[in-house]
């Protein structure tokens, strides 16, 4: 067997193992980010199990959408929200909750000096989002 395909395969069972492992957790302490990282490693054993898949029937189109918006963003997205749910009243939690604020203020300034075409109410509408879940964080 090709370790293209092996070693995904190995990942993605690994990962949904570490989920199960993460839930149980979950169920005895009721911390939060362990319910966020339990559906971060869901993900992550998706996003391989679809490069094995990949790898040992050859890619297609949806399969490679569906790697690239699970592996790529949604992976990324959960497991840090778990660790910003973690540490959210540490300094790296307010720190985090700043740049987090800065970066939808910024958002909103760009976009109000050079006036984006096509660009419509999306940057208000993340700029928002970004202080609602800054202030949420704190």
């Amino acid at each position: 067997m090709d370790l293209n395909v092996a070693l995904p395969l190995a990942s993605s069972v690994l990962s949904f193992v570490f989920a199960v492992f993460l839930l149980d957790q979950w169920r005895e302490r009721r911390r939060p980010y362990q319910l966020v990282w339990t559906i971060g490693m869901v993900w992550y054993g998706l996003s391989a199990g679809t490069e094995f898949l990949g790898g040992a029937i050859g890619w297609s189109e949806p399969l490679y959408r569906a790697w690239y918006l699970i592996g790529a963003i949604w992976v990324a997205a959960w497991l840090g929200l778990g660790t910003v749910m973690l540490l959210a009243r540490t300094r790296f939690g307010y720190a985090f909750a700043v740049s987090l604020g800065l970066a939808g203020l910024f958002t909103y300034l760009s976009w109000a000096k050079y006036q984006y075409a096509d660009s419509g109410i999306a940057p208000i509408i993340y700029s928002g989002i970004a202080l609602l879940l800054a202030l949420a964080t704190v």
